[in-house]
């Protein structure tokens, strides 16, 4: 329910928009939609729009491993992350957003970008922009950490400019990931979380990196490779748990050549082996340097990363990082349990 002075008038959600479940905020306070936003999302100036009379909006949000998302519907409003905000503001991650219905304008101050409903968009926020909304408006806001975007998407400020859609292809595949996280997460245990986290970063930045090549040209002739090898390691990462994993697996799993797929990644700087290690890797470290997850033993870790020989992996632990699982799980531990 929508608190107002117009309680009859209410803001629908949109048709299979998921919902989260801590609703934190529902009312028609503009002041306390700032203050909120200020503390969940980031500091932004707000004002309702001049034809409206009331302002009224619903807020739920939920934090899923290192993403924050809300949930947020309401009436037209403009939003300014000004020079100002983001000078006296410790949230400099970056924003994906599902634009769920409603229209809205975003000014980057480099150009303007429209957003339609059932498209997606980005966010920087350690830069300026201001974001008008038209119409009544549904929306679901993910905060990423800068570290997991610019890994994958060397400069984002490239596809400010781009709403991938959401109805369908990639974006479509993405929301629906995006959707599963937000329903689903609090069942799943810590390490499938983390892997469908990795999943949906996958999905996003493959919706917009679908925009480097305009028009889209096919992913599987004599086109968009980077799009394609980004489908491949995407699909790879979903299947990383198993031990027996083989570039013929995949490629037949791809409809692609084993050789060809060896040359997707030749011509990326590395191997498919040395890929595939690497990754598993970086996600055994993930988890040894998080104490939530000292409950699950080294060679435990070990097996859900697709490592079968733990001798061998420890080796390629301490190759890649300069120290065993054991010291860097040690180490981990006292620097969360040092003073100060």
């Amino acid at each position: 329910m929508i608190i107002g002075p117009d309680a009859n008038r209410r803001l629908s959600p949109a048709p299979d928009s998921p919902g989260l479940a801590d609703d934190v905020m529902q009312g028609g306070n503009i002041g306390q939609y700032q203050h909120l936003m200020a503390s969940r999302i980031a500091k932004i100036e707000a004002s309702r729009q001049p034809c409206q009379d009331d302002f009224k909006c619903r807020v739920t949000q939920a934090t899923v491993g290192q993403i924050r998302i809300m949930h947020i519907q309401s009436s037209p409003l403009e939003l300014i992350r000004s020079p100002r905000c983001i000078a006296s503001d410790s949230h400099n991650e970056y924003l994906v957003g599902l634009n769920l219905s409603g229209d809205m304008l975003v000014d980057h101050y480099r150009y303007q970008t429209s957003v339609k409903a059932a498209q997606m968009f980005l966010l920087d926020k350690a830069a300026p922009y201001q974001t008008t909304f038209t119409d009544d408006s549904d929306r679901i806001i993910f905060s990423i950490p800068r570290r997991l975007v610019e890994h994958q998407l060397p400069d984002p400020s490239r596809y400010f400019q781009y709403t991938p859609s959401i109805s369908g292809g990639i974006g479509g595949l993405a929301y629906s990931h995006l959707a599963l996280l937000m329903k689903e997460s609090h069942q799943l245990n810590d390490v499938t979380r983390m892997q469908l986290i990795q999943m949906c970063l996958d999905l996003v930045v493959l919706s917009f990196r679908s925009f480097d090549d305009a028009p889209m040209r096919s992913a599987y002739g004599n086109g968009n490779v980077s799009v394609l090898l980004a489908r491949v390691k995407a699909h790879v990462r979903s299947v990383l748990c198993d031990p027996e994993l083989t570039p013929s697996m995949v490629a037949d799993s791809m409809g692609l050549s084993k050789r060809y797929l060896h040359k997707l990644f030749s011509d990326s700087g590395t191997t498919f082996g040395a890929w595939v290690r690497d990754e598993r890797l970086m996600r055994a470290r993930t988890l040894l340097a998080d104490p939530r997850f000292n409950y699950l033993s080294i060679k435990e870790i070990a097996f859900q990363q697709g490592f079968n020989d733990i001798p061998n992996f420890s080796r390629q632990f301490k190759a890649q990082y300069q120290q065993t699982p054991s010291e860097l799980r040690q180490n981990a531990c006292q620097n969360v349990i040092a003073p100060g």
